[in-house]
């Protein structure tokens, strides 16, 4: 009966063993990629604001209509770098922030783990203990005795550093629930970047109807380079 309760306990800890590698790898993974994501549009947001003090020098050296367009448009990227700023800081917040402190979490379960398994472990040897002295020496309950209060010990310690794993880790999995729902909070600030796209788009239509960029007369005047469709592709550094 105490053998099969061991085998069972076993199957259970290895159960809990496999649901903290699994966060320790999955989550340090997400941990690297979101924080590359925030370096990149932290400096996208940078190259932006340069974009928009350029766009803001350069309309105010031409004519009153271009300036206005110019500036509007300006306005509006700008309003989007500010929906930018605020992904990155939340980002940084709710998501790397907590996912980094897992790297000292996980360590923490472990070594719980590992306080249990040694547990388990001992108990293991002295139930193997009892069940020998029991064949060799049926008849000497003196040692016999010695046997089942040792066993008795390390089934109570066993007892205590399991009772103590499975409560560690349920809040554990409680904490991981909470901090992915966090995430979510995210989503917000993606709907509004959105939105600013596309009232930036409209921006940039009017400008194009109004045909205050005269793209066609800069084309007639420079065929072999159309300032305004042929920019090529650029990367952040």
């Amino acid at each position: 009966m105490l053998r099969r309760s061991l085998e069972n306990r076993d199957a259970q800890t290895r159960q809990l063993q496999d649901a903290v590698t699994n966060v320790e790898k999955h989550f340090g993974e997400l941990c690297q990629i979101f924080a590359a994501y925030v370096r990149k549009t932290a400096r996208l947001r940078d190259k932006a604001d340069l974009l928009v003090n350029e766009i803001n020098v350069y309309a105010s050296t031409e004519t009153p209509n271009l300036k206005q367009g110019l500036k509007n448009f300006a306005d509006e990227f700008a309003k989007l770098q500010d929906y930018r700023q605020a992904e990155v800081e939340r980002l940084e917040a709710k998501v790397v922030e907590p996912l980094k402190a897992y790297g000292t979490i996980v360590k923490m379960k472990r070594d719980d783990l590992k306080a249990t398994l040694t547990a388990r472990n001992r108990e293991a040897k002295q139930l193997t203990q009892l069940e020998r002295t029991r064949q060799r020496n049926p008849s000497d309950r003196h040692v016999i005795s010695q046997a089942e209060t040792e066993l008795q010990r390390a089934t109570m310690d066993a007892t205590r550093t399991t009772r103590h794993l499975e409560e560690t880790i349920d809040n554990f999995e409680k904490q991981k629930i909470k901090d992915i729902k966090d995430f979510r909070s995210v989503s917000s600030l993606v709907l509004k970047t959105k939105k600013s796209f596309k009232l930036l788009n409209s921006v940039c239509t009017l400008l194009s109807n109004s045909r205050l960029l005269c793209t066609t007369s800069i084309s007639e005047s420079c065929p072999e380079t159309n300032l305004f469709t042929d920019v090529g592709e650029y990367k952040l550094d």
